[in-house]
């Protein structure tokens, strides 16, 4: 079936349409199908839709569906439109793609580094993909191995594969034939979800031995089971956005990517938030002769992960060779390895409360982490907490609550730094371990320690320091409180900082010069001297910590010393108006405590006073034109240091402020739909926007929100919106898309109006009222002989008189409802 690029299939209710113009919207490449619907439980209806597909589709609205939609195998390309939202409703995937795996038979004893082996009896010939698989387990597990392989070439005697197996397979080795699902595309900016997550455990996308797929852009959410899954897939790469699935560590496991059974040489970037871990391995679903046997190989993660509700990376047993990357931010851990021969290599591991990289015990071949930079774990977690053996080399670890680095035995630690945050460096909780050339921190006071027990351990820091950490930001100076007077006492405040866990000196200053022994550590008081009387004070705040510059901030000055107090503006003086010539501009007074006796006003351009302007308005003058002009409000009372406050100046004659990109209209131009108005992008950006829609151009009242649901009044006129940017210092821009002329939609019968009673002179005819979309009790009926109206024969019944005989007879039934164009019917003629 070939569409052309202005058609595409649509699925709304129960009607089917072709060949209809798309929406601007719609941009579906050429011989592509876009699908629609609104109804719930349609899978069977975009089914179908997608296998007359071709090689790519586009869905857009919203899809619920009551059984997972298989994707054919002919499709190659799926776009899920911005907008879009395709749900599962019960406890199955959306979508899934499935290959097919059977068993060919068994073979010899596979030893670990094999890349050749005597066929099974059924043969396997060259391209051929392959599981190669048994009954054996992964050490410490009891998880089954096997891998994917393709035939490099093949004999009656020998066959050779492309990658030598990790592991030996010999308990029952067996061959199975995997004919892979062609390569796939899922892509665009629509949402798939599940609408009842509590009652899901199945993953929403299934990928079951599939050619490099790509799943990229969609968003994944809202789901009691794991949101993408790639079981025994060769490649593929999973960019999407995976966010808040269901995990309580029981029934429900909200992995957001889980790559399973044989899958090798995946990639997994994209983001996940809120899931339990953001991708994880695991040996996938049971295969007819198989078993769960498959172990995921050579795969990279490297999403980015935040506030994940357990280890945002995690392999679990099964595994071999997989590259993490990590890019983590808060949640309850970083990265856990329980596969063996894995690689953690570079990335970020930031304000967990878990270890940045865990290793448990169970792992056999020994993981490197390299590079990892690990900070910010509070209020708990270890930098490294390794139960088995691992090689380390050129880790960061800043500033983590618990011990920076845990070692069971037989681990290799090479270069590194440790600094800001436990005071103990290494503990070694066994033996035969090797920490050389690691940099420690002044915070590191305890190089390492060693359980009871251990032995032969060897600890050498490199002798170098690690580079302080960045002084902590000041987010709101220090504040003083008192009156200033001679011996009364002032208290500071420490302010507000970037960091916490911070000690803190208060140093005071008279004129901005440190006063002697005006120094606090525990209590930050200070009580006015006589030489304090006639200047200003402040105080500097030093936040320390070991590992970290110290971070500074200054409170604003005090009035001068002298004065009972001073008058504080409670409620600052606001500047209003218009900042153009001829135009006034406006200073409130402010609200002051204690209230003072005079208010009094000075007009400044570009920070001079100008002269004669002090009354709280300000008429612009042309040679303001191009200056900053704002007003200083001074606040006086008897016995008081006056206080005075000046708003941030207006730029007089500012220019225009004009859309970027343009606001426009979108949604449907029909009685009872909406229509909307974006923002658009102004420069430069406005402090506030405001909407005002309109009909035929004049106001609706109230209807002043970025969306308007179209009245039957407004059939047949033009509604337009009004966008108003405004900023100070600048003139309103304003822009007004197109208005889009709303139509009247034609009354349509669903039951068409029908003819009944006896077609003889004398006798009655009577018409049905139908039924239409959308309802009316408006009907009116017309009798026509033939095709002249009869006069006063406007009921729902007519007598036909004897000069009917012979004519043909009929009735106009019209239907009317406001907004609408009338519904006009003629059942078909009779003659008496």
């Amino acid at each position: 079936m070939k569409f052309s690029r202005r058609s595409f299939l649509a699925l709304t209710g129960a009607t089917l349409t072709t060949d209809i113009q798309h929406p601007l919207s719609i941009r579906p490449s050429v011989g592509s199908i876009s699908v629609t619907s609104t109804s719930a439980r349609s899978s069977n209806r975009l089914q179908t839709l997608l296998n007359e597909a071709g090689e790519s589709a586009i869905i857009e609205g919203d899809w619920e569906l009551d059984s997972t939609v298989l994707l054919p195998h002919s499709l190659r390309s799926l776009e899920i439109a911005a907008g879009a939202r395709v749900a599962a409703r019960g406890n199955h995937p959306v979508f899934a793609r499935r290959g097919q795996i059977d068993v060919v038979g068994t073979v010899s004893r596979l030893a670990a580094g094999a890349t050749r082996f005597a066929p099974p009896s059924a043969g396997l010939k060259t391209g051929d993909y392959i599981l190669l698989a048994g009954l054996d387990t992964i050490p410490n597990s009891s998880d089954k191995y096997g891998y994917l392989r393709r035939v490099v070439s093949s004999s009656s005697t020998e066959v050779v594969i492309d990658r030598a197996l990790p592991r030996t397979i010999a308990n029952s080795p067996r061959c199975g034939r995997v004919s892979l699902a062609p390569p796939i595309r899922i892509f665009g900016k629509g949402k798939v979800f599940n609408t009842e997550p509590s009652q899901a455990t199945n993953t929403l996308i299934e990928f079951l031995a599939v050619d490099s797929v790509v799943v990229t852009g969609i968003e994944v959410l809202n789901n009691g089971g794991p949101g993408i899954t790639l079981s025994h897939c060769w490649g593929g790469d999973v960019s999407a956005f995976v966010h808040d699935l269901l995990d309580d560590g029981k029934t429900h496991f909200g992995y957001g990517v889980n790559i399973a059974g044989s899958t090798r040489d995946a990639r997994v970037g994209g983001s996940a938030a809120r899931v339990r871990h953001a991708v994880t391995t695991s040996p996938g679903p049971s295969i007819t002769g198989f078993g769960n046997a498959g172990e995921p190989e050579t795969c990279t993660f490297e999403p980015t992960a935040w506030d994940c509700t357990d280890k945002a990376i995690d392999t679990h047993r099964a595994g071999w060779g997989i590259t993490i990357v990590p890019h983590v931010k808060g949640g309850r851990g970083g990265v856990q390895v329980r596969a063996d021969n894995t690689k953690v290599v570079g990335g970020t591991v930031v304000g967990t409360v878990g270890p940045g990289v865990a290793v448990a015990e169970m792992v056999a071949v020994p993981p490197t982490i390299d590079g990892v930079a690990i900070s910010d774990l509070w209020p708990s977690g270890n930098g490294i907490l390794a139960l088995s053996p691992v090689v380390m080399k050129n880790v960061s670890i800043r500033d983590c609550a618990w011990v920076n680095i845990i070692l069971q035995s037989n681990s290799t630690v090479s270069g590194g730094s440790i600094s800001a945050g436990h005071p103990t460096g290494v503990e070694f909780r066994g033996s035969n371990n090797t920490v050389t050339g690691i940099a420690l921190g002044d915070s590191v006071t305890t190089p390492y320690v060693e359980a009871s027990g251990a032995t032969n351990n060897i600890f050498e820091a490199s002798g170098t320091k690690p580079s302080l950490l960045p002084a902590p930001e000041s987010t709101a100076l220090p504040t003083i409180s008192g009156t200033l007077a001679v011996k009364s006492e002032l208290t500071a405040s420490t302010g507000s900082w970037s960091r916490t866990g911070f000690k803190y000196t208060w140093t005071w200053r008279r004129d901005n010069e440190p006063i002697a022994g005006a120094v606090q550590r525990t209590y930050p008081r200070y009580v006015i001297a006589t030489a304090d009387q006639g200047h200003r004070l402040t105080v500097e705040v030093t936040a320390k910590r070991v590992g970290y510059t110290d971070g500074r901030a200054v409170s604003l000055p005090t009035a001068t010393v002298g004065a009972t107090g001073k008058l504080t503006a409670t409620t600052a003086p606001v500047l209003s108006g218009t900042a153009q010539a001829g135009k006034f501009l406006y200073i409130s007074k402010g609200t002051w405590e204690p209230y003072p006796s005079t208010i009094s006003f000075q007009w400044l351009a570009d920070g001079t006073a100008i002269a004669g302007a002090t009354a709280a308005s300000y008429q612009v003058r042309s040679a303001d034109n191009g200056k900053s002009i704002t007003a200083r409000v001074t606040a006086e009372r008897d016995g008081y240091a006056g206080g005075s406050y000046q708003p941030d100046a207006i730029l007089v004659g500012g220019a225009t402020l004009k859309p970027s990109s343009n606001p426009a209209i979108t949604g449907t131009s029909q009685v009872g739909k909406f229509l909307y108005v974006s923002r658009g992008e102004w420069t430069p950006y406005p402090s506030s926007l405001s909407f005002q829609w309109t009909v035929d151009g004049a106001a609706i009242g109230g209807a002043t929100s970025t969306s308007y649901q179209i009245r039957a009044s407004d059939s047949g006129k033009a509604v337009g919106v009004t966008v108003t940017a405004k900023r100070a210092g600048y003139a309103d821009g304003v822009f007004r898309p197109t208005a889009v002329r709303i139509g009247a939609t034609a009354l349509v019968p669903t039951t068409r109006p029908t003819l009944t009673g006896t077609p003889a002179v004398g006798k009655f005819l009577y018409a049905s009222r139908g039924e239409r979309t959308p309802y009316t009790n408006a009907i009116t009926f017309q009798w026509t002989v033939a095709g002249a109206a009869v006069s006063g024969a406007t009921s729902a019944s007519y007598q036909i008189k004897a000069s009917d005989s012979g004519k043909p007879i009929t009735v106009v039934v019209t239907a009317s409802r406001s907004g609408y164009q009338n519904g006009i019917y003629r059942p078909p003629t009779v003659t008496p």
